[in-house]
């Protein structure tokens, strides 16, 4: 339970509420595209992702964690555009 409590903390310290409400209109007008997918995974990076108390993600192995500078800059060469999010 306290992984919850946790999850959420971190959540309302690092979610911005009037981009959390743009892009619930973009959802409900169906207009959510992959540039709003990947912005919505750099904001999970943000918070720390999904990882547990023992910092290993769910369903992941120790050593399969990856290198998160280096998913960002390839995520970022094949986004459309150059990976410039925008604004």
């Amino acid at each position: 339970m306290g992984d919850i409590v946790s999850l959420v903390e971190r959540a309302a310290e690092t979610i911005d509420k009037e981009d959390a409400e743009k892009l619930a209109a973009r959802v409900r007008k169906g207009q959510f595209d992959m540039d709003d997918l990947l912005s919505q995974l750099r904001q999970l990076r943000k918070m720390g992702g999904l990882s547990g108390p023992d910092g290993h993600a769910a369903g992941r192995h120790a050593g399969q964690g990856g290198d998160v500078e280096g998913q960002d800059r390839r995520e970022a060469a094949q986004a459309p555009g150059g990976g410039h999010p925008r604004r």
